[in-house]
């Protein structure tokens, strides 16, 4: 028998793939990263605070950006699909802003010429 966190997990996975119709691969993802909220607390991801969220998805945020908006879709998801379902009474993510999303720059590079001067100055 699954504990009951793996059970939400598993109805919500399923839903994501057979009623959204979502790619596997994308839903495991995001249970990837529910998994290691789940990790970082001894209470169960249902019973989180708003706090408690907002700082771990900073802490994702903090790796990339990138890394940080996964982090915020899958715990988003999570909570709205239980709400509306009445899993819990309250969506504590509903105020919890996304992270911006930050283009790394493109790194300045050098022209062939200027390459080319490089290496015959080089003795």
């Amino acid at each position: 028998m699954q504990a009951p966190e793996e059970q939400i997990l598993s109805l919500y996975r399923r839903w994501w793939v057979t009623t959204e119709r979502r790619s596997p691969d994308t839903v495991d993802h995001y249970l990837s990263e529910l998994r290691q909220l789940s990790a970082t607390t001894d209470k169960s991801l249902l019973d989180l605070d708003r706090l408690t969220i907002e700082d771990w998805v900073a802490e994702r945020t903090e790796r990339s950006s990138h890394t940080g908006r996964w982090a915020y879709r899958a715990v988003r998801s999570l909570y709205r699909w239980a709400t509306d379902r009445e899993i819990i009474d309250a969506d504590p993510t509903e105020k919890i802003t996304a992270p911006k999303e930050v283009k790394n720059p493109t790194p300045n590079t050098i022209t062939v010429d200027a390459f080319e001067h490089l290496l015959a100055t080089i003795d």
